[in-house]
């Protein structure tokens, strides 16, 4: 598990038939029972019920709570070498996972953002990021919390989805001065069904917060 949670790297040779990259190739067999989001949801304790109804949605061209933006029923923190891991559960029974590192500031502690270098309220080189075991995005930014506001346009997108056959960006950027954020579109192998993702950072009242739908 840690190995897995370690890098985004990492974390994409835990999401099956996906690495980390700025595109992906389609997949050139088709999807079999997600064993591997089984494993995700499993470790982080879904039973097998749970994991049955979670898959037959997902690969029915459903989305889980846990990729709408609908508020956890609880969250649970551990900590680990590389850093504090929070554990949300979604009414569904979907999970997701983000990391706050050790050595971040104090007023950088926020869940999705790390690899930040630090100037004052200048935050330089910041990863968001998010995992929900099937899904997994990134990309990398600066913001400032004095002025409120992103000072670079986003880079690096990274993602991992599963089954996919076939995504793309369709944007990357500042749709507003304090906001930055990556939308993803693809083609999922069982249904051919086409859905959208997005990942984003909003800085407000000296503040950051990563959401995502």
């Amino acid at each position: 598990m840690h190995r897995r949670l370690r890098t985004w790297t990492a974390i994409a040779s835990a999401v099956a038939m996906g690495a980390l990259t700025t595109g992906f190739a389609p997949a050139t067999t088709a999807p079999n029972d997600m064993p591997e989001a089984r494993a995700f949801l499993a470790e982080y304790g879904a039973d097998e019920s749970t994991q049955d109804r979670l898959v037959s949605t997902y690969l029915a061209g459903g989305r889980w709570d846990s990729m709408k933006g609908v508020e956890p029923v609880s969250t649970q923190e551990s900590t680990r070498a590389d850093g504090t891991y929070t554990v949300s559960t979604f009414p569904d029974g979907s999970i997701q996972v983000t990391r706050v590192e050790h050595a971040s500031p104090a007023s950088i502690v926020s869940r999705g953002i790390t690899g930040c270098s630090v100037n004052g309220k200048q935050y330089n080189g910041c990863k968001i990021d998010t995992w929900v075991g099937a899904v997994a995005m990134s990309f990398y930014t600066s913001y400032n919390l004095g002025t409120n506001t992103v000072t670079a346009s986003p880079w690096g997108a990274g993602w991992s989805l599963w089954p996919d056959c076939g995504s793309s960006v369709t944007y990357l950027g500042k749709p507003t001065t304090n906001r930055a954020q990556l939308n993803l579109k693809a083609t999922m192998c069982a249904t051919l069904f086409t859905t959208n993702f997005e990942l984003r950072l909003t800085v407000a009242g000296g503040k950051a917060t990563v959401t995502w739908a």
